[in-house]
């Protein structure tokens, strides 16, 4: 009966709210205040993460990039290695005619490879990294020269009296001799 008459007296004026995860009521009338501990959620309930179905979507959207991104990687790698090798032949040819200008003829230069390689015969020009080299058939008139890089998939060719050619070969050899 008593706590009909107490509870008769909290209802009109009393407030709940929520602190510290306690319910806590509170009455203007009296000094009375009640907590009661709310129930707390267990520690595993808690636990934030991933589901595994998250994950094997995420898993999967890398692979599929990963499948886009490779061979697109190769491909570049591939062209970036062949225009070193067309840059290499450039500057050989420039180098040749220099000489020529000096000594009226073109130089042979026999097969070297490597990064940085100099060339001998041709002073101030190098070779870019994983480029063979060779000039042929030189003589007072013509000469021929051959570059390609060993991760490219070309062999470049020019002279003095053609353009340049291209011919295809496989990629981590030399097909020059190198």
């Amino acid at each position: 009966k008593h706590l009909q008459e107490l509870l008769a007296l909290l209802r009109p004026q009393e407030m709940l709210f929520n602190l510290n995860n306690r319910r806590v009521w509170h009455s203007d009338s009296s000094s009375f205040l009640y907590t009661q501990r709310t129930k707390h959620v267990s520690d595993k309930q808690k636990e934030t993460g991933f589901t595994l179905i998250e994950v094997l979507i995420v898993v999967a959207i890398i692979g599929i990039l990963a499948a886009i991104a490779i061979p697109q990687f190769a491909s570049y790698r591939t062209n970036s290695a062949n225009s070193a090798a067309t840059a290499d032949l450039n500057n050989i040819m420039s180098a040749e005619e220099l000489y020529y200008t000096s000594n009226q003829v073109y130089v042979n230069l026999s097969v070297i490879a490597g990064y940085q390689a100099s060339l001998p015969s041709l002073p101030g020009i190098r070779l870019s990294t994983n480029v063979c080299a060779k000039v042929s058939n030189a003589s007072s008139t013509n000469f021929t020269a051959q570059t390609e890089s060993l991760i490219g998939d070309k062999t470049y060719s020019n002279s003095q009296s053609s353009s340049l050619t291209t011919s295809t070969k496989n990629t981590g050899s030399y097909s020059i001799g190198c």
